[in-house]
């Protein structure tokens, strides 16, 4: 019979994990002269055994329905490939002699094995690498240029990927850094406005210790006016009386009084502001021991000395360097809050803000001690009681929120915390810092909330 059909090949196959029979339509003469080839995901193919691998059913006319159908003892992996061709022998079994008969069925079926021994060899060609029939260049040539080309290809790919995860990870770290530059941007804002906030404050610290500075200036000098009175009323004293040298002695035990009352004043900061009035007193008292020096003397008193005693210049240098001494004393216990002196109980109010800047209360010579659980700032002079706590009181309710700062001469600030609580007063702080001796000097204090 005529082959009327060219295809020597069926499939490829896609394995579903299920299936098992796999048809095919070309001619063979027997099971044993099919081929099958089976091929995994990465294209490595394996040809499968008869019997082991796979069952052939031939149609029962191959004249007319040629083909039959593959059995696998296995389902066709999920992503595996199946491929049906004929592996007939390249040999003629064919003998025909001049003693025999010529018979058409063995005539044909020498002739199909013809046609399918040259199918079988125009698949394999098929599928092999050709050139043009007039190209000179030789198909080995060819394949092994592809070959280099692939080698080439795959290094430029491999190239490409490094190239790849290198741009990616460049971009990762122009990403990473554009972040931490906006967070730098962040931290740089919150710095500066910390830097104005703290600017503010210093402003305000400023303009407080400018005021302080002008309280005191006029109270030293309405101080030293009353010490010039007093300094003019003891000169007269010694040029018109005979008793004037107990005049000056009482007029400096007045200024010695009042630098006393001062330093007393100075111990504690809302009578600090009292000073200038201790000072006016003094001279005060200064004038009328002068005016007493130039009254009469009363007529049960001693005789007036005939020859009276004149001060000398040094006795009224050192008259006046006494006055002088309580103008300083007067001048360094000076002590309000902002400008605000204190209440006739002896507290002085300011007002707090309740944001994070910080409101300067005030500074004064003080005495600091430390002890066991922490430095003591004490407004006033000299050496206050041992562990004595500074009190001030805010009209403003705090919490613990709220913090405060002290700071000495130097400038060196240190933070407090706040000890004692009320519900509209603030009452006392302490500095946490060790224990030790004692250190006197100008301290400041501040309050803000933290």
């Amino acid at each position: 019979m005529a082959i009327s059909s060219e295809v020597r090949k069926a499939g490829p196959f896609l394995g579903n994990g299920t299936t098992t029979s796999f048809p095919f339509g070309f001619k063979v003469f027997e099971a044993g002269d099919v081929k099958v080839v089976q091929a995994d995901a990465r294209g490595v193919e394996t040809t499968l055994t008869p019997g082991s691998g796979y069952s052939v059913t031939l149609n029962p006319e191959q004249e007319s329905a040629p083909g039959g159908t593959v059995i696998l003892k296995v389902p066709l992996p999920n992503g595996e490939r199946l491929a049906i061709t004929s592996s007939m022998a390249n040999l003629q079994p064919i003998t025909l002699t001049n003693q025999g008969g010529f018979y058409p069925e063995i005539i044909n079926a020498g002739l199909d094995r013809l046609t399918i021994l040259i199918q079988q060899a125009i698949e394999q060609v098929g599928r092999a690498v050709k050139v043009n029939i007039s190209s000179s260049q030789d198909p080995a040539e060819l394949v092994n240029s592809l070959f280099a080309s692939a080698d080439q290809a795959a290094s430029n790919a491999a190239t490409a990927a490094t190239a790849a995860n290198a741009a990616a990870g460049s971009a990762a770290a122009a990403a990473d850094s554009e972040r931490q530059a906006g967070e730098f941007a962040t931290s740089a804002g919150q710095s500066a406005a910390s830097a104005a906030a703290d600017a503010a404050s210093i402003h305000g610290s400023v303009e407080a210790a400018a005021g302080h500075a002008a309280s005191a200036a006029s109270s030293a000098a309405s101080a030293a006016d009353s010490a010039e009175i007093a300094n003019k009323k003891a000169t007269e004293a010694a040029a018109s009386a005979g008793s004037a040298m107990d005049s000056k002695t009482a007029a400096a035990n007045s200024a010695v009084a009042a630098a006393s009352s001062e330093q007393h004043a100075g111990e504690s900061a809302a009578s600090a502001a009292r000073s200038e009035n201790h000072a006016a007193e003094s001279a005060r008292q200064a004038a009328e021991s002068a005016a007493t020096a130039s009254a009469p003397i009363d007529a049960h008193e001693a005789k007036p000395d005939p020859h009276p005693q004149y001060a000398t210049d040094t006795e009224l240098s050192e008259l006046s360097d006494s006055v002088q001494s309580a103008i300083s004393i007067a001048q360094s216990k000076v002590a309000t809050v902002n400008g605000v002196g204190p209440d006739p109980s002896g507290n002085v109010e300011i007002a707090v803000q309740s944001n994070s800047n910080w409101t300067f209360v005030g500074g004064a010579t003080g005495w600091a001690r430390d002890n066991s659980t922490g430095l003591t700032l004490q407004w006033g002079f000299g050496n206050a009681p041992y562990g004595q706590t500074a009190t001030h009181y805010f009209p403003k309710s705090f919490s613990a929120a709220y913090s405060v700062a002290i700071g000495s001469q130097g400038g060196v600030e240190s933070t407090c915390r706040v000890t004692t609580l009320t519900s509209t007063y603030f009452q006392s702080f302490r500095h946490y810092s060790g224990s030790g001796g004692g250190h006197g000097g100008v301290y400041w204090l501040a309050v803000g909330h933290s």
